[in-house]
């Protein structure tokens, strides 16, 4: 069955972006008038947490997701590396249930690991961050986030299935309703005055709704549940073979997550080490407004992502050619004129809700310049996992480690602030991961750069006249 996205799903997938994106803007305001400073900081502490716990899944969701995606568009087999191409490009079924199969044992593991470490050293830390402001509204909101991790880990698997399928509009619709739920509840809540507990029981809410009505329909919706009770028997050779071929490249990816953590999340806690909990949360609030730009403006990646590597499975490398250029020419415009918007209107709008919070535009522009090139070449890394292998990984390793020492020297050494954090990181990438990932693309897309700008180009006006007509 060929994966194939519609100028629909496109639609779908930026209006579940754009969702997202509003429902943090339009819960924003209210967590920063109703949330003191320092309960502000502690909350992005409680995300940053968050992020290092999503690490126990330690590469196994992108790599089942990107494994269903070949099964479903009739690949053989899985490998190592590649995959067996496919002639016929029928869905198979067998190799689809035995990966889901595997996933539900191995999620299970992850999910009850990392509650227990929640639960306990978690909250140790937590109690001790939030000393000066702790009572039983912390840890109380502590034990609803850690739930909602267990959740999100647990059924976070089918989100990532509907996309390795092709279900763009499936998925965003259900995302959609998430959002408005976490939106009301969360917005409710505050003006009731229950602070980080309002927040902590959204997001709970959110991820709840998004994965369980993720599994309904993937199951339900596309008839899986069906082969699942045709396929029943799986032999335990057979199960370990296909475990340790995805295992070859799980651990890859999960050395690349956590690579991709120290570079971005980490440097809230870093923050937080060497500033007080109000300018983590300027800084953490900066972040957050640059990166929902550079969402939107990546979004139109994620739409096609499933085609990319259905044109992996069938060896089409013109179509991905076609499908690349236009994604990253677009990607460029749309993030250029969201920064500008952002830096034109950002600290005004800011101020009007929150006097005392000043934003710096030149913060703002160095955050955005750095995150930009820093998704920019993660993006040309992820085309390349497409193909089922990751010669990154070590380059995401060294240079994510060296973005943090850089970054604890400048910022402890140096007393440069934040602009320490932004330097420390920036440097190590600069050197290798910016350029030569991108370079590494071009070259097995056979193309140059200008070749690859004017068909991005093509490519957009090709599909804006299709819209019109």
């Amino acid at each position: 069955m060929n994966t194939k996205i519609s100028n629909r799903d496109v639609i779908w997938n930026y209006i579940g972006i754009i969702v997202s994106m509003v429902s943090n803007f339009i819960m924003l305001p209210f967590m920063i008038h109703y949330m003191d400073s320092e309960v502000l900081g502690l909350w992005y502490v409680y995300l940053s947490i968050g992020g290092i716990v999503t690490l126990f899944d330690f590469g196994f969701t992108p790599t089942f997701a990107r494994n269903v995606a070949y099964s479903w568009n009739g690949a053989e087999n899985i490998q190592k590396e590649g995959v067996v191409y496919s002639e016929s490009g029928k869905a198979n079924y067998s190799l689809l249930v035995r990966i889901i199969k595997i996933s539900r044992i191995i999620y299970f593991l992850i999910s009850s690991i990392a509650l227990i470490i929640l639960l306990t050293v978690g909250t140790i830390y937590i109690v001790n961050l939030s000393r000066d402001i702790y009572d039983s509204s912390v840890i109380l909101s502590w034990m609803i986030y850690s739930l909602a991790i267990f959740l999100n880990i647990y059924y976070g698997c089918y989100t990532m299935f509907l996309r390795g399928i092709g279900a763009v509009s499936c998925y965003n619709k259900i995302n959609i309703t998430a959002r408005l739920i976490q939106i009301i509840l969360s917005v409710f809540l505050l003006v009731c005055g229950f602070e980080i507990i309002a927040v902590s029981l959204g997001y709970c809410f959110y991820g709840f709704v998004l994965r369980f009505s993720s599994k309904y329909f993937f199951f339900k919706s596309y008839g899986i549940d069906q082969y699942m009770k045709e396929y029943k028997e799986i032999t335990k050779p057979d199960g370990k073979m296909l475990f340790q071929a995805m295992w070859h490249n799980a651990w890859r990816d999960g050395i690349v997550t956590l690579s991709n953590y120290i570079t971005n999340q980490a440097g809230t806690l870093v923050v937080s080490t060497f500033l007080s909990l109000t300018e983590t949360g300027v800084y953490s609030l900066t972040v957050q407004l640059v990166t929902a730009i550079l969402t939107i403006s990546g979004g139109i990646y994620s739409a096609y992502q499933p085609t990319l590597q259905a044109a992996y499975v069938r060896n089409n490398k013109k179509l991905m050619k076609e499908k690349m250029s236009m994604i990253m020419v677009a990607n460029l415009y749309i993030a250029i004129v969201g920064v500008a918007g952002l830096l034109l209107f950002g600290p005004f709008i800011i101020k009007i809700f929150k006097p005392s919070m000043v934003l710096s535009r030149t913060v703002i522009l160095g955050i955005a310049i750095y995150l930009f090139l820093y998704k920019r070449q993660t993006t040309y890394a992820s085309f390349i996992s497409n193909m089922n292998c990751l010669p990154y990984v070590r380059a995401y390793i060294l240079s994510g480690v060296c973005g943090i020492v850089f970054a604890v020297i400048l910022m402890k050494y140096f007393n440069l602030g934040l602009w320490g954090l932004l330097f420390g990181q920036f440097i190590p990438q600069a050197l290798y991961n910016y350029w030569k990932w991108p370079n590494y693309v071009l070259k097995y897309l056979e193309c140059n750069i200008p070749e690859f700008i004017r068909t991005g180009n093509e490519e957009i006006e090709k599909n804006f006249k299709r819209k019109l007509r």
